[in-house]
Protein backbone atom coordinates (compact mmCIF):
# COMPACT_ATOMS: atom_id res chain seq x y z
CA UNK A 1 0.00 0.00 0.00
CA UNK A 2 1.44 3.84 -0.82
CA UNK A 3 2.89 5.08 2.49
CA UNK A 4 0.37 8.27 3.23
CA UNK A 5 3.27 10.73 4.84
CA UNK A 6 5.94 9.69 2.39
CA UNK A 7 4.19 9.22 -0.90
CA UNK A 8 6.24 6.10 -1.12
CA UNK A 9 5.22 1.93 -1.78
CA UNK A 10 7.22 -0.14 0.46
CA UNK A 11 10.40 -1.95 -0.89
CA UNK A 12 13.03 -0.87 -2.77
CA UNK A 13 13.17 2.68 -5.35
CA UNK A 14 13.76 1.60 -9.00
CA UNK A 15 15.97 3.52 -11.01
CA UNK A 16 15.09 2.45 -14.85
CA UNK A 17 18.23 2.73 -17.33
CA UNK A 18 16.70 4.77 -20.05
CA UNK A 19 19.75 5.78 -22.25
CA UNK A 20 19.71 2.58 -24.42
CA UNK A 21 15.83 4.56 -25.98
CA UNK A 22 17.66 7.89 -26.37
CA UNK A 23 21.04 6.64 -28.11
CA UNK A 24 18.57 4.36 -30.37
CA UNK A 25 16.42 7.14 -31.46
CA UNK A 26 19.68 9.33 -31.87
CA UNK A 27 20.51 6.78 -35.10
CA UNK A 28 17.38 4.92 -36.03
CA UNK A 29 13.84 5.77 -37.06
CA UNK A 30 12.11 3.43 -35.87
CA UNK A 31 11.99 1.14 -32.58
CA UNK A 32 13.36 -2.66 -32.65
CA UNK A 33 11.40 -5.08 -30.83
CA UNK A 34 13.88 -4.52 -27.83
CA UNK A 35 12.85 -0.85 -27.28
CA UNK A 36 9.31 -1.68 -28.09
CA UNK A 37 9.41 -4.25 -25.00
CA UNK A 38 11.52 -1.92 -22.34
CA UNK A 39 8.95 1.09 -23.37
CA UNK A 40 5.97 -1.05 -22.95
CA UNK A 41 7.74 -2.19 -19.39
CA UNK A 42 8.88 1.57 -18.45
CA UNK A 43 5.31 2.91 -19.23
CA UNK A 44 3.08 0.67 -17.03
CA UNK A 45 5.82 0.70 -14.28
CA UNK A 46 5.30 4.57 -13.96
CA UNK A 47 1.19 3.82 -14.22
CA UNK A 48 1.45 1.46 -11.53
CA UNK A 49 3.89 3.87 -9.32
CA UNK A 50 2.22 7.23 -10.22
CA UNK A 51 2.60 9.38 -7.63
CA UNK A 52 4.47 7.27 -5.19
CA UNK A 53 8.80 8.19 -5.04
CA UNK A 54 9.50 4.99 -6.10
CA UNK A 55 10.29 5.09 -9.88
CA UNK A 56 13.17 7.52 -11.49
CA UNK A 57 14.21 7.37 -15.34
CA UNK A 58 17.85 7.79 -15.52
CA UNK A 59 20.61 8.47 -18.08
CA UNK A 60 23.96 7.70 -18.10
CA UNK A 61 27.60 9.04 -19.38
CA UNK A 62 31.19 10.44 -18.30
CA UNK A 63 34.17 9.23 -17.47
CA UNK A 64 33.74 8.04 -14.61
CA UNK A 65 30.41 7.00 -15.72
CA UNK A 66 27.47 9.64 -13.89
CA UNK A 67 23.55 9.28 -13.91
CA UNK A 68 21.30 12.32 -14.76
CA UNK A 69 17.63 12.05 -14.22
CA UNK A 70 14.95 12.66 -16.62
CA UNK A 71 11.61 13.13 -16.70
CA UNK A 72 9.22 10.50 -18.04
CA UNK A 73 7.47 12.76 -20.55
CA UNK A 74 10.81 12.93 -22.20
CA UNK A 75 10.98 9.48 -22.50
CA UNK A 76 7.30 9.41 -23.68
CA UNK A 77 8.18 11.87 -26.43
CA UNK A 78 11.12 10.16 -27.49
CA UNK A 79 9.74 7.00 -28.03
CA UNK A 80 6.84 8.56 -29.72
CA UNK A 81 8.55 9.82 -32.24
CA UNK A 82 9.98 6.41 -33.11
CA UNK A 83 7.09 4.73 -32.89
CA UNK A 84 4.34 6.73 -34.69
CA UNK A 85 6.59 9.11 -36.80
CA UNK A 86 6.70 12.91 -36.49
CA UNK A 87 3.48 13.49 -38.16
CA UNK A 88 1.62 11.00 -36.19
CA UNK A 89 3.06 12.15 -32.86
CA UNK A 90 2.64 15.87 -33.37
CA UNK A 91 -1.20 16.59 -32.87
CA UNK A 92 -0.70 14.64 -29.30
CA UNK A 93 0.81 17.70 -27.76
CA UNK A 94 -0.42 21.13 -26.85
CA UNK A 95 0.57 23.49 -29.18
CA UNK A 96 0.47 25.78 -25.76
CA UNK A 97 2.59 23.87 -24.21
CA UNK A 98 6.81 24.05 -24.11
CA UNK A 99 8.96 21.72 -26.00
CA UNK A 100 8.85 18.06 -23.97
CA UNK A 101 12.83 18.97 -23.43
CA UNK A 102 12.39 22.12 -21.24
CA UNK A 103 14.50 24.93 -22.49
CA UNK A 104 16.96 26.07 -19.52
CA UNK A 105 15.72 27.28 -16.77
CA UNK A 106 18.29 30.21 -16.61
CA UNK A 107 16.02 31.38 -19.47
CA UNK A 108 13.88 34.17 -18.69
CA UNK A 109 10.21 32.21 -18.13
CA UNK A 110 8.60 34.74 -20.69
CA UNK A 111 11.33 34.12 -23.14
CA UNK A 112 10.87 30.15 -22.47
CA UNK A 113 7.54 30.70 -23.15
CA UNK A 114 6.93 32.45 -26.32
CA UNK A 115 10.00 29.89 -28.39
CA UNK A 116 8.25 26.98 -27.11
CA UNK A 117 4.78 28.60 -28.88
CA UNK A 118 6.40 29.33 -31.81
CA UNK A 119 8.21 25.67 -31.69
CA UNK A 120 5.23 24.33 -31.93
CA UNK A 121 3.81 26.50 -34.58
CA UNK A 122 6.21 24.93 -36.65
CA UNK A 123 5.70 21.66 -39.39
CA UNK A 124 6.51 18.53 -37.62
CA UNK A 125 8.97 17.95 -40.06
CA UNK A 126 10.91 20.74 -39.66
CA UNK A 127 10.11 21.12 -35.89
CA UNK A 128 11.14 17.96 -34.58
CA UNK A 129 14.83 17.59 -36.46
CA UNK A 130 15.47 21.09 -35.62
CA UNK A 131 14.74 20.50 -31.59
CA UNK A 132 16.42 16.99 -31.36
CA UNK A 133 19.87 18.81 -33.83
CA UNK A 134 19.05 21.26 -30.60
CA UNK A 135 19.29 18.82 -27.89
CA UNK A 136 22.80 16.70 -29.24
CA UNK A 137 23.74 20.54 -29.87
CA UNK A 138 23.35 21.18 -26.00
CA UNK A 139 24.34 17.44 -24.91
CA UNK A 140 27.60 17.66 -26.22
CA UNK A 141 28.54 21.51 -25.31
CA UNK A 142 27.82 20.11 -21.68
CA UNK A 143 29.92 17.08 -21.70
CA UNK A 144 32.65 19.35 -23.46
CA UNK A 145 32.47 21.70 -20.08
CA UNK A 146 32.68 18.91 -18.18
CA UNK A 147 35.78 17.44 -20.30
CA UNK A 148 37.20 21.08 -19.96
CA UNK A 149 36.70 21.04 -16.13
CA UNK A 150 38.32 17.63 -15.42
CA UNK A 151 42.09 18.17 -17.41
CA UNK A 152 41.71 21.48 -15.03
CA UNK A 153 40.86 19.78 -11.71
CA UNK A 154 41.53 17.16 -9.92
CA UNK A 155 38.88 14.07 -9.73
CA UNK A 156 36.40 14.18 -6.83
CA UNK A 157 34.02 12.35 -5.37
CA UNK A 158 30.54 13.42 -6.65
CA UNK A 159 26.94 12.91 -6.21
CA UNK A 160 25.53 10.45 -9.01
CA UNK A 161 22.64 12.56 -9.54
CA UNK A 162 22.52 16.61 -8.87
CA UNK A 163 20.76 17.39 -5.76
CA UNK A 164 18.05 19.62 -7.84
CA UNK A 165 17.03 16.58 -9.57
CA UNK A 166 15.80 14.35 -6.94
CA UNK A 167 16.34 12.12 -3.79
CA UNK A 168 20.00 10.60 -3.70
CA UNK A 169 20.78 6.88 -4.24
CA UNK A 170 20.52 4.98 -1.41
CA UNK A 171 21.28 1.92 -0.73
CA UNK A 172 19.40 -0.94 -1.30
CA UNK A 173 17.82 0.84 -4.23
CA UNK A 174 17.44 -1.04 -7.74
CA UNK A 175 18.65 -0.58 -11.11
CA UNK A 176 16.73 -1.72 -13.67
CA UNK A 177 18.45 -2.60 -16.84
CA UNK A 178 15.31 -2.86 -20.00
CA UNK A 179 17.41 -2.08 -23.32
CA UNK A 180 20.28 -2.97 -24.71
CA UNK A 181 23.33 -1.42 -23.36
CA UNK A 182 26.01 -3.52 -25.21
CA UNK A 183 26.78 -0.32 -26.86
CA UNK A 184 28.49 1.60 -24.14
CA UNK A 185 31.71 0.53 -23.21
CA UNK A 186 31.56 1.94 -19.85
CA UNK A 187 28.27 0.46 -18.96
CA UNK A 188 30.35 -2.36 -16.78
CA UNK A 189 32.53 0.44 -15.15
CA UNK A 190 29.00 2.48 -14.11
CA UNK A 191 27.42 -0.92 -12.98
CA UNK A 192 30.53 -1.41 -10.47
CA UNK A 193 30.31 1.62 -8.95
CA UNK A 194 26.45 1.60 -8.05
CA UNK A 195 27.03 -1.52 -6.56
CA UNK A 196 30.18 -0.82 -4.91
CA UNK A 197 29.99 2.81 -4.16
CA UNK A 198 26.81 3.28 -3.49
CA UNK A 199 25.29 -0.11 -2.67
CA UNK A 200 22.91 -0.56 -5.58
CA UNK A 201 21.33 -3.96 -6.01
CA UNK A 202 21.69 -4.21 -10.40
CA UNK A 203 17.91 -6.00 -12.38
CA UNK A 204 18.80 -6.91 -15.56
CA UNK A 205 16.54 -8.18 -18.60
CA UNK A 206 17.41 -10.52 -20.96
CA UNK A 207 16.15 -10.66 -24.42
CA UNK A 208 18.26 -13.30 -26.38
CA UNK A 209 22.03 -14.28 -26.20
CA UNK A 210 22.17 -14.58 -30.07
CA UNK A 211 25.07 -12.70 -30.94
CA UNK A 212 26.96 -14.93 -28.42
CA UNK A 213 25.28 -18.49 -29.02
CA UNK A 214 25.35 -17.50 -33.09
CA UNK A 215 27.43 -15.16 -34.01
CA UNK A 216 27.42 -16.27 -37.81
CA UNK A 217 24.17 -14.65 -37.72
CA UNK A 218 25.53 -10.86 -36.55
CA UNK A 219 28.14 -8.77 -37.53
CA UNK A 220 31.47 -9.34 -35.74
CA UNK A 221 31.49 -5.91 -33.92
CA UNK A 222 28.44 -6.77 -32.17
CA UNK A 223 29.63 -10.07 -31.16
CA UNK A 224 32.67 -8.95 -29.73
CA UNK A 225 30.68 -6.21 -28.21
CA UNK A 226 27.94 -8.19 -26.57
CA UNK A 227 30.09 -11.77 -25.60
CA UNK A 228 32.08 -8.56 -23.58
CA UNK A 229 29.26 -7.11 -21.83
CA UNK A 230 27.80 -10.49 -21.09
CA UNK A 231 30.82 -11.45 -19.38
CA UNK A 232 31.33 -8.59 -17.18
CA UNK A 233 27.51 -8.04 -16.83
CA UNK A 234 25.90 -11.30 -15.28
CA UNK A 235 28.14 -11.79 -12.42
CA UNK A 236 27.19 -7.92 -11.62
CA UNK A 237 23.66 -8.58 -11.60
CA UNK A 238 21.70 -9.54 -8.59
CA UNK A 239 18.59 -10.28 -10.46
CA UNK A 240 18.63 -11.97 -14.05
CA UNK A 241 15.29 -11.44 -16.02
CA UNK A 242 14.68 -13.23 -19.10
CA UNK A 243 11.93 -12.78 -21.81
CA UNK A 244 11.18 -16.46 -21.83
CA UNK A 245 12.17 -20.17 -20.41
CA UNK A 246 14.11 -20.30 -23.74
CA UNK A 247 16.07 -17.65 -22.83
CA UNK A 248 16.66 -17.83 -19.33
CA UNK A 249 17.23 -21.79 -20.38
CA UNK A 250 20.21 -20.54 -22.49
CA UNK A 251 21.43 -17.77 -20.26
CA UNK A 252 22.10 -20.12 -17.61
CA UNK A 253 24.28 -22.69 -19.60
CA UNK A 254 26.11 -19.85 -20.97
CA UNK A 255 27.18 -18.61 -17.60
CA UNK A 256 27.91 -22.22 -16.36
CA UNK A 257 30.63 -22.82 -19.72
CA UNK A 258 32.25 -19.33 -19.05
CA UNK A 259 32.63 -20.36 -15.22
CA UNK A 260 30.24 -17.61 -13.99
CA UNK A 261 28.19 -18.07 -10.81
CA UNK A 262 25.00 -16.48 -10.93
CA UNK A 263 23.57 -14.49 -7.71
CA UNK A 264 20.17 -16.78 -8.30
CA UNK A 265 17.99 -18.77 -11.27
CA UNK A 266 17.40 -16.46 -14.59
CA UNK A 267 13.72 -15.71 -13.63
CA UNK A 268 11.25 -15.69 -17.10
CA UNK A 269 8.41 -13.45 -17.05
CA UNK A 270 5.18 -12.88 -18.92
CA UNK A 271 5.42 -10.70 -22.21
CA UNK A 272 2.55 -8.71 -23.34
CA UNK A 273 0.90 -9.49 -26.51
CA UNK A 274 -0.18 -5.95 -27.71
CA UNK A 275 1.93 -3.35 -29.55
CA UNK A 276 3.89 -1.75 -27.37
CA UNK A 277 2.30 1.54 -28.70
CA UNK A 278 -0.97 0.98 -29.15
CA UNK A 279 -2.44 2.56 -32.50
CA UNK A 280 -6.32 2.86 -33.10
CA UNK A 281 -8.33 0.20 -34.72
CA UNK A 282 -10.31 1.06 -37.50
CA UNK A 283 -8.88 4.40 -38.70
CA UNK A 284 -8.27 5.20 -42.33
CA UNK A 285 -5.87 2.44 -44.33
CA UNK A 286 -2.72 4.40 -44.63
CA UNK A 287 -1.92 5.38 -47.85
CA UNK A 288 1.30 3.61 -49.55
CA UNK A 289 0.81 0.52 -48.13
CA UNK A 290 -1.23 -2.71 -49.79
CA UNK A 291 -4.72 -3.05 -50.52
CA UNK A 292 -6.29 -5.46 -47.29
CA UNK A 293 -6.46 -8.78 -48.18
CA UNK A 294 -4.25 -8.99 -51.24
CA UNK A 295 -0.52 -10.14 -48.99
CA UNK A 296 1.03 -11.97 -46.89
CA UNK A 297 3.16 -10.59 -44.10
CA UNK A 298 6.12 -10.56 -42.41
CA UNK A 299 7.21 -8.36 -40.02
CA UNK A 300 11.14 -8.26 -38.69
CA UNK A 301 14.07 -6.53 -39.66
CA UNK A 302 15.94 -7.76 -42.70
CA UNK A 303 18.71 -9.68 -41.50
CA UNK A 304 20.41 -12.75 -42.49
CA UNK A 305 19.08 -15.04 -38.89
CA UNK A 306 15.09 -14.00 -39.49
CA UNK A 307 15.04 -16.33 -42.93
CA UNK A 308 13.65 -13.84 -45.31
CA UNK A 309 15.62 -16.19 -48.10
CA UNK A 310 13.88 -19.30 -47.50
CA UNK A 311 9.69 -16.85 -48.03
CA UNK A 312 11.65 -15.90 -51.42
CA UNK A 313 12.03 -19.57 -52.67
CA UNK A 314 8.63 -20.22 -51.47
CA UNK A 315 7.19 -17.72 -53.61
CA UNK A 316 9.61 -17.88 -56.43
CA UNK A 317 7.52 -21.66 -56.46
CA UNK A 318 4.60 -20.74 -56.09
CA UNK A 319 4.78 -17.84 -58.97
CA UNK A 320 6.32 -20.62 -61.18
CA UNK A 321 3.11 -22.46 -60.08
CA UNK A 322 1.04 -19.73 -61.67
CA UNK A 323 2.90 -19.29 -64.68
CA UNK A 324 2.47 -22.74 -65.45
CA UNK A 325 -1.41 -22.69 -65.20
CA UNK A 326 -1.11 -24.83 -62.05
CA UNK A 327 -2.46 -21.88 -59.74
CA UNK A 328 -5.14 -19.78 -61.37
CA UNK A 329 -4.00 -15.82 -62.62
CA UNK A 330 -3.50 -14.02 -59.60
CA UNK A 331 -4.15 -16.44 -56.78
CA UNK A 332 -1.31 -15.84 -55.33
CA UNK A 333 -0.96 -13.18 -52.60
CA UNK A 334 1.77 -10.30 -52.68
CA UNK A 335 4.47 -10.97 -50.16
CA UNK A 336 5.12 -8.18 -47.73
CA UNK A 337 8.18 -7.60 -45.47
CA UNK A 338 7.68 -5.22 -43.36
CA UNK A 339 10.45 -3.66 -40.62
CA UNK A 340 14.31 -1.75 -40.91
CA UNK A 341 17.11 -3.59 -42.96
CA UNK A 342 19.32 -4.71 -40.79
CA UNK A 343 22.70 -6.85 -41.33
CA UNK A 344 24.18 -9.36 -44.22
CA UNK A 345 21.33 -8.98 -46.32
CA UNK A 346 23.59 -6.93 -49.02
CA UNK A 347 23.46 -9.94 -51.34
CA UNK A 348 19.26 -10.57 -51.13
CA UNK A 349 18.59 -6.99 -51.68
CA UNK A 350 20.48 -7.10 -54.50
CA UNK A 351 18.85 -10.63 -55.40
CA UNK A 352 15.02 -8.66 -55.22
CA UNK A 353 16.55 -5.56 -57.36
CA UNK A 354 17.74 -8.00 -59.77
CA UNK A 355 14.29 -9.33 -60.28
CA UNK A 356 12.78 -6.22 -59.95
CA UNK A 357 10.89 -7.84 -56.36
CA UNK A 358 10.02 -10.76 -58.45
CA UNK A 359 8.02 -7.66 -60.74
CA UNK A 360 6.50 -6.13 -58.11
CA UNK A 361 4.79 -9.06 -56.47
CA UNK A 362 7.38 -8.89 -53.56
CA UNK A 363 7.13 -6.03 -51.25
CA UNK A 364 9.34 -4.03 -48.78
CA UNK A 365 7.42 -1.30 -45.92
CA UNK A 366 10.44 0.18 -44.63
CA UNK A 367 10.42 1.44 -41.00
CA UNK A 368 6.72 1.59 -40.79
CA UNK A 369 4.48 3.54 -38.06
CA UNK A 370 2.32 1.80 -35.17
CA UNK A 371 -0.45 2.99 -37.41
CA UNK A 372 1.16 1.58 -40.59
CA UNK A 373 2.23 -1.48 -38.48
CA UNK A 374 -1.37 -2.68 -37.09
CA UNK A 375 -3.08 -1.52 -40.76
CA UNK A 376 -0.73 -3.97 -42.32
CA UNK A 377 -0.92 -6.81 -39.47
CA UNK A 378 -5.34 -6.02 -40.24
CA UNK A 379 -5.36 -6.30 -43.82
CA UNK A 380 -2.68 -9.60 -44.49
CA UNK A 381 -4.46 -12.68 -45.11
CA UNK A 382 -2.00 -14.02 -42.61
CA UNK A 383 1.28 -13.73 -41.48
CA UNK A 384 4.88 -15.70 -41.39
CA UNK A 385 7.72 -15.78 -39.58
CA UNK A 386 10.05 -18.17 -40.38
CA UNK A 387 13.24 -17.22 -38.43
CA UNK A 388 15.89 -18.88 -37.27
CA UNK A 389 16.43 -18.02 -33.46
CA UNK A 390 14.41 -15.71 -31.21
CA UNK A 391 14.35 -15.36 -27.72
CA UNK A 392 10.29 -15.07 -28.01
CA UNK A 393 8.96 -13.58 -31.02
CA UNK A 394 7.33 -10.39 -30.21
CA UNK A 395 5.65 -10.16 -33.71
CA UNK A 396 3.99 -13.59 -33.36
CA UNK A 397 2.54 -12.51 -29.85
CA UNK A 398 1.07 -9.47 -31.87
CA UNK A 399 -0.41 -10.76 -34.57
CA UNK A 400 -2.27 -13.77 -32.66
CA UNK A 401 -3.62 -10.51 -30.24
CA UNK A 402 -5.44 -9.02 -33.81
CA UNK A 403 -6.66 -12.32 -34.62
CA UNK A 404 -4.26 -12.99 -37.41
CA UNK A 405 -3.00 -16.17 -38.23
CA UNK A 406 0.51 -17.29 -37.91
CA UNK A 407 3.00 -19.47 -39.81
CA UNK A 408 5.98 -19.55 -37.62
CA UNK A 409 9.47 -21.25 -37.54
CA UNK A 410 9.55 -24.35 -34.67
CA UNK A 411 12.97 -23.42 -33.74
CA UNK A 412 14.12 -21.31 -30.25
CA UNK A 413 11.79 -19.48 -28.11
CA UNK A 414 9.06 -19.39 -30.86
CA UNK A 415 6.89 -21.85 -29.98
CA UNK A 416 6.57 -20.15 -26.23
CA UNK A 417 5.24 -17.18 -28.12
CA UNK A 418 2.68 -18.87 -30.31
CA UNK A 419 1.58 -21.46 -27.93
CA UNK A 420 -1.24 -23.75 -29.90
CA UNK A 421 -2.91 -21.35 -31.70
CA UNK A 422 0.07 -20.88 -34.46
CA UNK A 423 1.28 -23.61 -36.77
CA UNK A 424 5.07 -24.52 -37.14
CA UNK A 425 7.30 -24.93 -39.69
CA UNK A 426 11.00 -26.28 -39.59
CA UNK A 427 13.15 -22.97 -40.41
CA UNK A 428 15.37 -24.96 -42.65
CA UNK A 429 12.63 -26.91 -45.03
CA UNK A 430 11.69 -25.17 -48.10
CA UNK A 431 9.02 -27.48 -49.26
CA UNK A 432 7.47 -27.73 -46.29
CA UNK A 433 6.82 -23.67 -45.78
CA UNK A 434 5.90 -24.36 -49.39
CA UNK A 435 3.52 -27.05 -48.51
CA UNK A 436 2.05 -24.99 -45.49
CA UNK A 437 1.26 -21.74 -47.12
CA UNK A 438 0.28 -23.75 -50.55
CA UNK A 439 -2.13 -24.77 -48.15
CA UNK A 440 -3.68 -22.39 -46.71
CA UNK A 441 -3.94 -20.94 -50.33
CA UNK A 442 -5.83 -23.30 -51.54
CA UNK A 443 -8.45 -23.70 -48.78
CA UNK A 444 -10.20 -20.04 -47.64
CA UNK A 445 -12.45 -21.97 -45.30
CA UNK A 446 -9.59 -23.70 -43.17
CA UNK A 447 -8.34 -20.10 -43.17
CA UNK A 448 -11.06 -18.78 -41.79
CA UNK A 449 -11.80 -21.55 -39.34
CA UNK A 450 -7.99 -20.86 -38.05
CA UNK A 451 -8.63 -17.30 -37.64
CA UNK A 452 -11.86 -17.60 -35.80
CA UNK A 453 -10.18 -19.90 -32.84
CA UNK A 454 -7.62 -17.92 -32.53
CA UNK A 455 -10.25 -14.75 -32.22
CA UNK A 456 -12.33 -17.62 -29.71
CA UNK A 457 -9.08 -18.84 -27.61
CA UNK A 458 -6.59 -16.38 -27.42
CA UNK A 459 -5.80 -15.14 -23.97
CA UNK A 460 -3.69 -11.83 -24.56
CA UNK A 461 -1.21 -10.57 -21.57
CA UNK A 462 -0.87 -7.22 -20.55
CA UNK A 463 1.74 -5.43 -20.23
CA UNK A 464 1.10 -4.63 -16.80
CA UNK A 465 0.92 -8.25 -15.96
CA UNK A 466 4.77 -8.21 -17.30
CA UNK A 467 5.48 -4.66 -14.78
CA UNK A 468 4.20 -6.55 -12.03
CA UNK A 469 5.89 -9.87 -12.75
CA UNK A 470 9.24 -7.45 -12.69
CA UNK A 471 8.16 -5.51 -9.26
CA UNK A 472 7.50 -8.97 -7.75
CA UNK A 473 11.29 -10.24 -8.59
CA UNK A 474 12.69 -7.32 -7.41
CA UNK A 475 11.43 -7.61 -4.14
CA UNK A 476 10.80 -9.99 -1.21
CA UNK A 477 7.33 -10.12 -0.85
CA UNK A 478 4.59 -9.50 -4.00
CA UNK A 479 4.21 -5.70 -4.62
CA UNK A 480 1.38 -4.29 -3.72
CA UNK A 481 0.60 -2.51 -7.00
CA UNK A 482 -2.85 -1.82 -8.58
CA UNK A 483 -3.98 -5.60 -11.05
CA UNK A 484 -5.38 -4.41 -14.12
CA UNK A 485 -8.92 -3.49 -14.57
CA UNK A 486 -11.31 -6.22 -16.26
CA UNK A 487 -12.02 -6.63 -19.85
Amino acid sequence: MIDSRTGSVPGPRVWADVEDLFHYASVNPRPSGIQRVAFAIQRNLQAALAGTTRLRFVRHAGNPPRLQEVCWADVENVFSGLSLGLDEAAPARNPADPPPAALPKSWPLEIRHHLGRAAFRMSPRLRDPLLRAWLLQKHAAEEFKAALQARRMQPAPAPLLPPESGPPIRAGDVFLVLGAPWVHADFGALLRSLREDHGMRIALLLYDLIPALRPEWCTRELVENFRAWLAETLPLSDVVLAISRHTAEEAEGWAARAGIRLAAPVRPIPIGTELAREAKSGSPHPPGLPRPGSYILYVSTLEARKNHALLLRVWRDLLDEEQRDQRPSGAVPDLVFAGRVGWLVSDLLQQLESASWFDGRVRLVRDPTDTELRALYEGCLFSLFPSWHEGWGLPVTEALALGIPVLCSSASGLPEAGQTLARYCDPGDTSGWHRAVAALLDDPGELAAWRSQIRSRFQPTSWSATGRAILDALCERPMDVPAEPPR
